[in-house]
């Protein structure tokens, strides 16, 4: 999986990313949760990077290796089910919050001891 974009807000990518499935390309899109936080763009299969960016200068771009409809649809389905691959960004905010909830917790306990 390749960064592709990003924007402020998903809205602005989706165009885009109707666009790259039409032409065979799946992709993710994602928001972070981060405050000022912008919508990422990623192209699901490495290979397809290069007709992604293609894509994006000229609508009618041709890629080499299109994948069919089915399988993309069957991929997203996999990766709204993986945690692992939507918890990317937001994963080094949560590890955050959770040392400074336990640093918090670390000076509770030793100021009423």
């Amino acid at each position: 999986m390749q960064f592709l974009t990003s924007a402020q807000t998903q809205v602005e990518l989706q165009e885009l990313r109707q666009l790259l499935r039409d032409k065979g390309v799946p992709t993710l899109l994602q928001e972070d949760l981060a405050p000022y936080s912008k919508a990422m763009l990623y192209v699901l299969i490495d290979s397809q990077y290069n007709d992604a960016f293609q894509l994006m200068q000229n609508a009618s771009h041709k890629v080499a290796k299109p994948i069919d409809q089915e399988t993309i649809e069957a991929m997203e389905a996999e990766i709204k089910t993986d945690s692992s691959i939507l918890w990317g960004s937001f994963k080094p905010y949560a590890i955050g919050v959770l040392f400074v909830l336990f640093i918090a917790t670390v000076f509770l306990i030793g100021y009423v001891s």
